[in-house]
């Protein structure tokens, strides 16, 4: 066993406690990412769902593809800057996430809306 000084066997363990800090927090920032990022794949994978159940919807009713067609244009012309580049916003979880995630909760309930619609237009309720 080598023998070292005191101090430099106190410099050596606090450099390695150092490193070992260092990858704990790089960690903990790709674990808080992974989540981010499952939260908003997995509204975006509702909101496709509900587009395409839309789509297959507005065949069904005459005025159905106006409605569609005015829901993609809707849609947009709210879409944020970075849906399409949304690295950046994950990694920080700043504004700009929230963001991603206000436009995407609010295009799923104006699609349901509309979905809502077409079924109304296809089956009308029965006046009493």
């Amino acid at each position: 066993m080598e023998l070292r000084p005191l101090d430099e066997a106190i410099v050596a363990t606090l450099q390695m406690v150092g490193e070992l800090e260092q990858r704990d927090r790089a960690g903990r920032a790709h674990a808080e990412v992974l989540a981010r990022m499952g939260y908003l794949h997995d509204l975006l994978r509702r909101l496709e769902r509900e587009l395409a159940e839309l789509r297959q919807d507005s065949a069904t009713v005459s005025v159905g593809e106006a409605l569609w067609r005015a829901t993609v244009d809707d849609l947009r012309a709210r879409e944020p800057d970075g849906l399409r580049a949304p690295a950046a916003a994950l990694v920080t979880g700043d504004l700009d996430l929230l963001r991603l995630v206000e436009y995407t909760s609010a295009s799923l309930a104006l699609v349901q809306e509309r979905r809502s619609v077409l079924r109304r237009m296809r089956s009308p309720e029965p006046t009493a």
